[in-house]
């Protein structure tokens, strides 16, 4: 199906809206409008208000091969810091975006997983992830982008969980002509692409050979790591500073640095990780830093 131009940005109008239902699949679409402002109308679109928004109690939405183009904002899962309940669980994948400025999406709560999707001319943001929301972003590719992982107008912020995206350091921004925005106060930017710090109740992402939805709810402990000696508490011997090893047991989380000063990032069992500062994002405590893993 082919959704373009359409008027009614001033009666909150989208070319495709997803609320109170279960269970929606949007699929081989090309949605566009025109990537330019209009004072007045909401969110300051000529056209349509979004292309796609997933909002209220919609819920297991999967979104996948559109085309999207040219459109001032795409989509929105949650529209407010009210609108959480019930815990979106929308997939995003093998979706094109092209000269669009952002909403790619927009989380307010929720489990989301983005995989597999081209950002390629993004002028104000990409995924913005907040009201405590959760995002597995993995096998995407980012080029010619603004703020392509972030949370942004909000105070109250999300976590990220990045997988084998093509940028995977801050050396790769200028490679491929990623730009940053600063954050406002509260705010912040995957500008280094680490995964972010875990929250108390997150959801692990692991992919499911039989269905579009791959959200799995986990809860982990807390998210302060804590101890005095060369392993957090609650945490055991993993691996020395430049070393590597399979995650066959606990929690999936490893911790890495020592006498009180860590970083820890879900890594997931089954997984590998070297123990080296730019696998982590961060070096908290110098040269003797140690990796472990959550029991």
């Amino acid at each position: 199906m082919e959704i373009g131009t359409l008027a009614g940005a001033n009666s909150d109008a989208d070319m495709i809206r997803v609320d109170n239902s279960p269970n929606v699949w949007v699929d081989h679409n090309e949605l566009f409008a025109v990537n330019n402002g209009c004072n007045g109308s909401p969110g300051g679109d000529l056209t349509v208000e979004s292309a796609i928004n997933i909002k209220k109690g919609a819920t297991n939405v999967t979104v996948s091969y559109n085309y999207i183009h040219d459109s001032k904002q795409v989509g929105l899962d949650g529209s407010s810091s009210s609108d959480i309940a019930g815990g979106r669980k929308p997939t995003h994948h093998h979706n094109h975006y092209k000269n669009v400025n952002k909403r790619l999406p927009l989380q307010c709560g929720g489990w989301i997983h983005v995989y597999y999707k081209l950002y390629d001319g993004i002028t104000g943001s990409s995924v913005n992830v907040r009201q405590k929301g959760y995002a597995l972003i993995e096998r995407n590719y980012f080029q010619n982008a603004h703020n392509p992982v972030t949370c942004r107008y909000d105070s109250v912020c999300g976590n990220w969980e990045l997988r084998s995206n093509n940028a995977t350091s801050a050396a790769d921004n200028a490679r491929y002509n990623i730009a940053w925005d600063a954050p406002g106060s509260g705010e912040k930017n995957a500008d280094n692409w680490a995964t972010d710090a875990y929250p108390n109740t997150h959801s692990r992402f692991d992919p499911h050979p039989n269905s579009d939805t791959h959200t799995h709810t986990h809860t982990y402990p807390a998210s302060t790591v804590t101890g005095t000696g060369d392993y957090p508490n609650g945490f055991s011997k993993y691996a020395n500073l430049g070393e590597s090893c399979a995650i066959d047991s606990g929690t999936g989380w490893v911790a890495f640095g020592r006498k009180g000063k860590w970083v820890a990032t879900y890594v997931g069992v089954g997984k590998n990780i070297t123990c080296y500062v730019a696998a982590f994002g961060q070096d908290p405590a110098g040269d003797t830093n140690k990796c472990s893993t959550q029991k």
